[in-house]
């Protein structure tokens, strides 16, 4: 059983000021924040990208990541549409992952955005492990 949603406040993570992204890098466009809500299954973390549209995403999963216990569900039923920046972020954090011996899956991706579309052109959903849902991605980190 998954329990509560719960968004993270910034005394989860006291090194950092707060898990909500605002990002400096686009001059040109309106600050942009990422929200995420993050609750734990056993010892695998869910993370559920809330917007529809990621823009960045910045150091939200390495924080994550770092106070995990390395196995990591990454729920994008709300997301339409990952900008480039954010997709190679998620593509530099799903290596740093498996490269420190974590798992990283991600689920609910639906196959008629542009976001999936994405992935397909880029062939990323090769690299990436992502299946259908959240119980099958549950199952893929219990084992």
């Amino acid at each position: 059983e998954l329990g509560q949603y719960g968004i993270i406040h910034k005394a989860h993570y006291k090194s950092f000021d707060t898990l909500l992204l605002h990002s400096n890098r686009r001059k040109a466009m309106e600050p942009r924040t990422t929200i995420l809500e993050v609750k734990m299954a056993g010892d695998i973390v869910v993370v559920i990208f809330k917007d529809k549209k990621i823009y960045e995403i910045g150091n939200q999963l390495f924080v994550i990541f770092i106070k995990s216990k390395k196995k990591i569900l990454i729920d994008f039923n709300n997301v339409d549409y990952v900008f480039e920046d954010a997709l190679g972020e998620l593509a530099t954090f799903n290596r740093c992952v498996k490269e420190s011996g974590g798992q990283v899956v991600f689920c609910n991706i639906n196959s008629q955005t542009l976001f999936y579309e994405r992935l397909k052109t880029t062939r990323l959903d090769e690299y990436f492990s992502i299946v259908k849902d959240k119980t099958e991605g549950l199952c893929v980190l219990s084992s």
